[in-house]
């Protein structure tokens, strides 16, 4: 979804990805889960951003 939707400038991220955004976050209580989530959430973004 992400791949081909974030440049639409009226795609709405909250509507298609925010209820799993939140799933994800609430199955993942552990401080250590969250940290790991982190590193891997901005190791995709700077890949994404060196790519384009």
């Amino acid at each position: 979804t992400w791949d081909f939707k974030h440049l639409n400038p009226t795609w709405n991220f909250l509507a298609e990805l925010g209820g799993k955004v939140r799933a994800l976050l609430a199955i993942m209580e552990h401080p250590i889960n969250m940290a790991h989530l982190a590193k891997l959430f901005t190791a995709q973004l700077v890949q994404s951003c060196n790519f384009h």
